[in-house]
């Protein structure tokens, strides 16, 4: 009989071997499913992946048409068309922009290929000068100027490109009106160019002043432009002007009258124009300068400006009414100078003239049309007068003004 741990040892072992046994059949037969071929029936990831992603797209192209649907269904059609057609505008407006952008850059290529105004100016310079150039085109290089002038930079410009010299020469030539006007326009609110042309030309003054004389209305009336524009900055143009008997010639222009049969007399009046110039020319002198307004009044002021009182031109009855209210209340010697010219008969018969036109007016319907109520005010501007050359302060209506 053999001993129990023989026994017990021999049964350990039964056990381990059927452990053994057991885990070999599960690994064979896990291997043996290893090594089986995949069925067809088994899924391709990638394939899998794919038609979830087509199927993903799918239903969001059905969900993007079920919104559209619906943005359709609770819209309002007059706003979707207002939409559409403002979506029209705004690609017609981009195209007309692009158009437009285009033209300027054409433009703008065009304007740099083209000579400058400095270039321009000694062109015409140059024809001016040319021993060659007949009279038409020494007018037009003058009629050049006078415009690329205008510009005070190219004013100032002139007299280094040595081209006051001939303009001022020019003053006693068949040009003299176009040369005066250039002139005028360069020395416009210029003083540098004032101080460079008395400079260049100190007897410019006399050379405008005889302009003044003119038989040709066009000549006296740019001598006149010219003679404003040099004496409105600077002290020294004004005593040069005053040196080269201005203030005189002034004053004759105002009271200039017509030649037996001349042709410049239009409906009774003669050299309005160049009297409008006149007279402006000297209320500007008045205003800016006291000592010269009291010279302008001894200079026989008073006499020229009841000359233009006598004039068929209302609108210069009205400069020349309003300039002997300005004188009379600034100027002491006015007072005494315009009575002793006949200054209050002159405005009573002025006052006369205008109630008759009144009248006539009021007679054919016409009191309520604007030349009524301008004349009216031509007669409020005589009581004013009146009243200042008999000493007293007048009444001014500024509603009527």
């Amino acid at each position: 009989m053999c001993p129990p741990s023989r026994h017990r040892a021999f049964a350990i072992l039964c056990l381990l071997g059927c452990v053994a046994l057991g885990t070999a059949l599960e690994v064979g037969q896990y291997v043996g499913r290893v090594n089986e071929p995949v069925p067809n029936e088994a899924v391709d990831l990638q394939a899998a992946q794919e038609a979830a992603l087509g199927q993903e797209q799918k239903n969001e192209a059905k969900n993007m048409e079920s919104l559209l649907h619906w943005a359709i269904e609770h819209s309002d059609p007059k706003v979707l068309a207002e939409q559409a057609a403002q979506v029209k505008e705004d690609e017609a407006i981009t195209d007309m922009l692009d158009k437009k952008r285009k033209r300027v850059k054409e433009l703008v290529d065009i304007m740099n290929s083209q000579p400058s105004e400095a270039q321009l100016m000694r062109d015409a310079l140059r024809q001016l000068t040319a021993p060659d150039s007949g009279l038409d085109d020494k007018v037009k290089a003058l009629q050049a100027l006078q415009i690329l002038v205008e510009p005070i930079d190219n004013a100032n410009d002139l007299k280094g490109m040595n081209g006051i010299q001939p303009v001022v020469a020019a003053l006693g030539s068949e040009m003299r009106a176009a040369a005066a006007y250039v002139l005028g326009t360069a020395a416009s609110n210029n003083a540098h160019f004032q101080q460079d042309l008395l400079q260049v030309s100190p007897d410019v003054f006399a050379k405008l002043v005889a302009l003044t004389t003119d038989p040709q209305e066009e000549v006296v009336v740019k001598g006149l432009y010219a003679l404003a524009a040099l004496v409105r900055n600077l002290d020294g143009a004004r005593a040069a002007f005053n040196d080269a008997g201005g203030i005189k010639a002034v004053e004759s222009v105002m009271m200039r009258q017509p030649e037996p049969g001349a042709k410049d007399v239009v409906y009774g009046m003669y050299l309005v124009r160049a009297k409008r110039k006149a007279l402006a020319l000297m209320m500007d002198l008045v205003q800016m300068d006291t000592n010269l307004a009291q010279r302008c009044v001894e200079a026989g002021l008073a006499p020229a400006m009841l000359a233009l009182l006598r004039e068929r031109d209302h609108d210069l009855q009205e400069k020349a009414l309003e300039g002997m209210r300005t004188l009379l209340e600034r100027t002491p010697l006015a007072g005494p100078a315009f009575r002793d010219a006949g200054a209050s008969e002159e405005v009573k018969q002025l006052h006369i003239l205008l109630y008759q036109t009144v009248e006539m007016a009021a007679r054919s319907g016409a009191h309520d049309s604007e030349d009524h109520h301008y004349i009216q005010y031509l007669m409020g501007l005589c009581d004013q007068v009146t009243k200042l050359l008999q000493g007293r302060k007048p009444h001014i209506d500024h509603t009527e003004l």
